[in-house]
């Protein structure tokens, strides 16, 4: 009785569990001799089963746009950690070139002070997406240790420091490094430059970071300066991906001044000189740019010409009609301290005369110029902070006879903390206006920023480092 009894149960459980299916009746053909237990556990089964699906479509990572951009706000707070290069026997370029956390250490040995830019970029489906940046400074400029080479390679160590510090160690062999001098050490004497180099290159050999003792540590032409800062701006702005290659990019230095952008004209082409005109080739785009760097007219070089110096010469004072003529004060350039004052006929017409004839010797106009996207900056921004034209932390919009207005009030209203503020006004207006010919009223963005990355060459030449490395294509 007991059996009979349990056989029911049994029976009752499978035709419970059953009455459910919308095919019961073909699925009660081949399953009635099978037990309770014998259902429960072929159900199991299948929910496992069900439950497996679920989780590689819901926890394998999505390869869209969205999921990259959560992923990169993570990796801004912490890192991924990547295991350790293998030997030297293995493709060291194809482990690069698949890794999706890339670092570039990028040394500005400027004129007036050397920089170190550390980015950290995510490669993903898309494009190239830098997460963030690392930036600091140190002055003077490396070519002021023209006289103790050791000593001026000593100052880049700190900045080595900080791109040791934020690299993650996993990375760093794999990390390529550079840096770059500008207008500063062109301008030495033959020979001071090249020692100088040597002094840094057996520095950052000490560091474990990935180097082209020959490429890597030199000097920087000219127009690589102007090309870079303009690949800074147009990736920023997003002008380069998006294909509109609008921006024009005008930097002004310390020892040279750089125009960038790309010629919509025949015209332009037509005219302009033939070196003016440079090939670029960066993610899979060739580009012909007009770029051209004017060595002598950055702002310091502007100086101390404009105040009648002369290299070639020991001078200890300096005398100028751009100066006001109560001023008195100490400068230095290159290392060197000079006296400065001003004339008995410094006036505002007297240096705008003086500043536009040296303009006029050497900058080219480009006509095309106004009709484009235009950025200044360096100490294009500088100035127009310290006349209270712009935001400091906002940088902002002017034109061009912004800086013209500027000077004319800095020179009614000298100050002897900023005695050189309406000269360097009244150059920045004149290369804008006699040089380049741009119109008064054509409007331009003075910036230091965007989206908190220093607008300069530095991540140009971070995506040719890149390149040369493998990293990216």
């Amino acid at each position: 009785m007991d059996k009979e009894n349990a056989d029911n149960m049994k029976k009752s459980a499978s035709m419970t569990l059953l009455s459910h299916s919308p095919s019961t009746s073909s699925f009660l053909n081949r399953t009635k001799s099978w037990s309770m237990y014998e259902v429960r556990g072929r159900m199991i089964a299948a929910v496992a089963l069900v439950c497996l699906i679920l989780l590689v479509v819901y926890i394998v990572p999505s390869t869209n746009g969205y999921s990259d951009v959560e992923t990169v706000e993570f990796l801004a707070r912490r890192p991924v950690r990547m295991p350790k290069l293998p030997s030297q026997d293995i493709d060291n370029k194809h482990l690069m070139a698949t890794s999706s956390e890339i670092y570039a250490v990028v040394l500005d040995a400027g004129s007036t002070g050397s920089r170190v830019h550390v980015f950290h970029f995510k490669r993903t489906n898309g494009p190239l997406k830098l997460v963030r940046e690392v930036f600091e400074q140190v002055k003077p400029g490396l070519s002021s240790y023209a006289d103790d080479p050791k000593k001026g390679a000593e100052s880049i160590r700190q900045l080595l420091n900080i791109a040791l510090a934020e690299v993650p160690s996993e990375l760093q062999p794999r990390t390529p490094v550079s840096l770059l001098a500008t207008a500063g050490l062109r301008l030495l004497r033959e020979g001071v430059a090249d020692t100088l180099l040597k002094e840094v290159r057996n520095l950052i050999k000490e560091y474990p970071f990935l180097l082209d003792e020959e490429e890597d540590v030199d000097i920087m032409e000219g127009a690589d300066e102007g090309m870079f800062s303009w690949l800074t701006i147009s990736f920023m702005t997003g002008d380069f991906l998006s294909g509109r290659n609008n921006v024009a990019a005008l930097d002004l230095g310390g020892g040279s001044s750089q125009i960038t952008f790309i010629p919509n004209q025949q015209e332009t082409l037509n005219t302009v000189p033939k070196d003016f005109i440079k090939s670029m080739e960066l993610f899979k785009k060739k580009l012909n740019l007009y770029t051209h760097s004017y060595l002598g007219y950055g702002l310091m070089s502007t100086r101390f010409k404009l105040l009648g110096g002369n290299k070639k010469e020991k001078q200890q004072k300096l005398q100028s009609v751009c100066l006001p003529a109560n001023i008195r004060s100490l400068w230095t350039f290159g290392g060197v301290p000079y006296n400065v004052s001003g004339e008995s006929q410094s006036s505002f017409n007297s240096c705008y005369s003086v500043v536009k004839d040296f303009v006029g010797q050497k900058i080219q106009a480009v006509y095309e110029l106004q009709k484009h996207e235009i950025y200044v900056f360096s100490y294009f921004y500088d100035a127009a902070v310290d006349s209270q034209l712009i935001d400091s932390d906002l940088g902002g919009k002017l034109v061009v006879k912004d800086f013209l207005r500027a000077a004319k009030k800095a020179f009614d209203n000298p100050s002897s903390k900023k005695p050189f503020l309406g000269l360097d006004l009244l150059y920045m207006y004149s290369l804008l206006h006699d040089g380049y010919r741009l119109r008064s009223k054509t409007k331009v963005t003075v910036i230091k920023k965007i989206e908190h990355v220093e607008v300069s060459w530095g991540l140009g030449a971070a995506f040719e480092l890149l390149s040369d490395s493998g990293m990216i294509s």
